[in-house]
């Protein structure tokens, strides 16, 4: 703060405590907290939002996104020899 200036205005939203809270439940996950989230995955997918009505439909479809994802994922870590290897196994 200047000398000239003797009030100092703070703005805060009308949501920050709950965004603090998220953040310090964040910080405390650790390791448990991974994968990316839910608008990462449908935007990879090439849609912006769900076109559904109805949690079981959006629930529905965010599993065969984030299925296809984690094969993705699987295909590019283990090559596809290693995943057809350990899937005879």
């Amino acid at each position: 703060m200047t000398e000239k200036a003797k009030l100092r205005i703070v703005y805060r939203g009308e949501h920050e405590d709950v965004v603090e809270r998220h953040l310090a439940r964040m910080r405390d996950a650790g390791a448990m907290m991974v994968g990316p989230p839910l608008g990462t995955l449908n935007c990879r997918a090439g849609h912006r939002h769900f076109l559904l009505r109805g949690f079981d439909k959006v629930r529905g479809k965010w599993r065969l996104i984030a299925l296809s994802y984690n094969v993705t994922l699987l295909l590019s870590l283990f090559r596809i020899q290693g995943l057809i290897a350990g899937l005879a196994r």
